[in-house]
């Protein structure tokens, strides 16, 4: 709807105005809970920047539950699935680069790094040092770094994701998320 889009540009303007005075180009997003929207927003976001001719990754940072390939690929799962099964904890294993583990979504102007395979230790492979390596050369290639994160209340995978951010969004669903959670995961 309009008004579904323009609440995008309006936080896209937000975050651009932010990014001027602050150099805020590495955007954490995360909710308090699961089922807040998310991923939902990360997507919006990463391809309302594209829009404005940003060019823009976007990391799917959940190693434990993720389901942004489940948003992206509601047609030709199969043809991408081998692809999702590298991505994030590939590289961050060593096994993949980012050549062959992330893909460009042309449909929607951004290239998005899918998790990967669930590994046994997400919030130590976040933590690595290839981590922030990997996040090094990203910030050389892209004008912003999008990052689809846990519930913050509920692993601690968005603050250790955190330290490699400018910013973070914090993504609450209205009139569901109790007052005592947002607090939390503020905090």
């Amino acid at each position: 709807s309009f008004a579904y889009v323009e609440a995008f540009k309006t936080l896209r303007t937000n975050l651009e105005f932010l990014s001027s005075e602050t150099d805020c180009k590495k955007i954490v997003v995360t909710s308090p809970l699961a089922e807040e929207g998310k991923t939902n927003v990360s997507i919006n976001l990463a391809v309302t920047l594209a829009d404005a001719g940003k060019k823009v990754i976007l990391l799917d940072c959940d190693l434990r539950r993720s389901i942004l390939e489940d948003y992206l690929l509601s047609e030709d799962k199969n043809k991408w699935n081998k692809q999702f099964t590298k991505g994030l904890s590939g590289i961050l294993c060593g096994k993949f680069n980012l050549a062959e583990s992330s893909i460009e979504m042309k449909n929607l102007g951004i290239t998005v790094l899918p998790s990967g395979k669930h590994p046994p230790n997400p919030s130590e492979l976040l933590a690595s040092k290839k981590m922030g390596q990997l996040i090094q050369e990203l910030d050389e290639i892209y004008d912003y770094i999008i990052f689809d994160a846990p519930p913050i209340s509920l692993v601690t995978d968005a603050a250790v994701i955190g330290k490699y951010a400018d910013g973070a969004l914090l993504v609450v669903r209205y009139k569901s998320t109790p007052v005592v959670m947002i607090k939390k995961a503020m905090e």
